[in-house]
């Protein structure tokens, strides 16, 4: 592979199909263009967090007790933040610019990944794009920061 996926990138662009037989009837889950940040290191460790962009309004006021954990609840299920973490590996592809990431997940805040493994198809897009996602079903494309 003559492209490495280890560095940090930032999310540049994340839809989702929401029908596979019309790729271009697409959602935006995290706002267009999304805010997050994937990082791959060296000794094949990597993490990676995804926010709603525009953030959500912080509330100024003084709220109840009761009044903030609903805000909280009410915010981190309207604002869709998804990190998770663990190791990774790289399956190559059959050329030298694709393959297939392969992300052993210690944690994730939604417990939805927690212990497995998540295959991500990806492709490099020139030298400083990475587009990660299943073509026509979803795409998440990274920029590269380092």
């Amino acid at each position: 592979m003559t492209a490495s996926v280890i560095g940090a990138w930032s999310l540049v662009e994340a839809w989702d199909a929401d029908d596979p037989a019309d790729p271009s009837r697409r959602t935006h889950p995290w706002g267009d263009p999304p805010a997050g940040y994937w990082v791959f290191d060296h000794s094949g460790h990597f993490s990676l967090m995804i926010s709603r962009n525009p953030p959500l309004p912080r509330s100024t006021g003084s709220l109840l007790v009761d009044a903030v954990r609903e805000f909280v609840v009410e915010t981190f299920v309207t604002a869709r933040p998804y990190a998770y973490f663990g190791t990774y590996t790289v399956e190559p592809g059959a050329d030298a610019d694709r393959g297939t990431l392969l992300l052993a997940v210690t944690s994730d805040v939604l417990r939805a990944y927690t212990g497995t493994v998540q295959r991500r198809k990806f492709v490099f897009d020139g030298p400083d794009h990475l587009n990660v996602g299943e073509p026509g079903a979803y795409l998440r494309r990274l920029r590269r920061l380092t």
